[in-house]
């Protein structure tokens, strides 16, 4: 039979096999959690990553197409100005020019 004392050493050297392997559990466990939460971190920042790219794109391009149709508005104005002076400016000028010469050419013919 075993004395107070042996059992005392057997409960230890139980306690310690038991503790350690509890440990080197725990150490593997807390690697592999380690693990899985790097993996997951990276695969959302790469979700991010997309999520950002695409948000990105979006606002580029409804500001073109915002760019685009300013342009074309102010190119109408432009169109619409060069057309005003066109009209009001030199069309008039030109229409004057010609019945002036109209007149000279019939007082020339005349003379």
């Amino acid at each position: 039979m075993l004395s107070k004392k042996d059992l005392t050493l057997v409960r230890d050297v139980v306690v310690d096999v038991v503790s350690g392997a509890l440990k080197e559990q725990e150490v593997r466990l807390e690697e592999r959690l380690t693990k899985k939460f790097d993996e997951r971190l990276d695969i959302r920042f790469s979700e991010f990553k997309e999520e950002i790219r695409d948000e990105m794109r979006s606002c580029i391009s409804a500001s073109e197409t915002r760019m685009m149709k300013k342009m074309d508005e102010i190119k109408e104005e432009i169109i619409d100005g060069v057309t005003d002076v066109i009209d009001e400016g030199i069309l008039p000028q030109i229409s004057d020019l010609q019945a002036d010469m109209r007149r000279v050419k019939n007082h020339l013919q005349m003379a």
